[in-house]
């Protein structure tokens, strides 16, 4: 149940995440393919922070340890973000997000400063957020998770029946 409930939160997370960033940046513009409240992408870059958390939880050396952890979400998260952005134009026919008119763009779906931000972010996160966040989640209710699954699975059935 703890996977299922990372799942539903982090891609809730992400959702809210990217519904504020479009606010900032007065934007309108979604990478989600659901209609509802869910954007399953963010799910897979929290998993790459808990990788990267655990990979190098025995470095002690703090400064080093931050060093590499950006470098590395940078790295993974930039491949994350092209692969997905390839794949959603493959499988959907259209693209979710562009950065071709952005400054440092390197083609439609990467950008150096967004990778800079999710790395930056990346790090935040994992710093001061994630061991609480991952207490919260792991403690939800059966029934919550069982409502937001419900949620879930009604989101997808009518996003694909209207085509995204």
């Amino acid at each position: 149940m703890k996977w299922v409930n990372y799942y539903i939160y982090y891609s809730i997370l992400g959702f809210l995440f990217e519904t504020c960033c479009n606010v900032f940046i007065r934007s309108n513009y979604s990478s989600g393919i659901l209609f509802g409240p869910f954007t399953p992408i963010y799910f897979f870059g929290f998993l790459i922070i808990m990788f990267l958390d655990k990979l190098l939880k025995k470095q002690e050396n703090k400064k080093f340890k931050n060093l590499v952890f950006f470098i590395l979400s940078f790295i993974i998260l930039t491949i994350v973000e092209f692969i997905g952005g390839h794949l959603s134009h493959f499988l959907l026919g259209s693209d979710k997000w562009s950065y071709e008119t952005w400054p440092l763009s390197m083609g439609k779906y990467v950008n150096v400063l967004v990778s800079f931000g999710w790395a930056i972010g990346s790090l935040i996160y994992n710093k001061f957020f994630l061991k609480k966040m991952n207490k919260i989640i792991e403690g939800m209710p059966n029934k919550l998770t069982f409502i937001l699954c419900l949620l879930y699975i009604i989101d997808n059935y009518l996003s694909f029946k209207n085509g995204f």
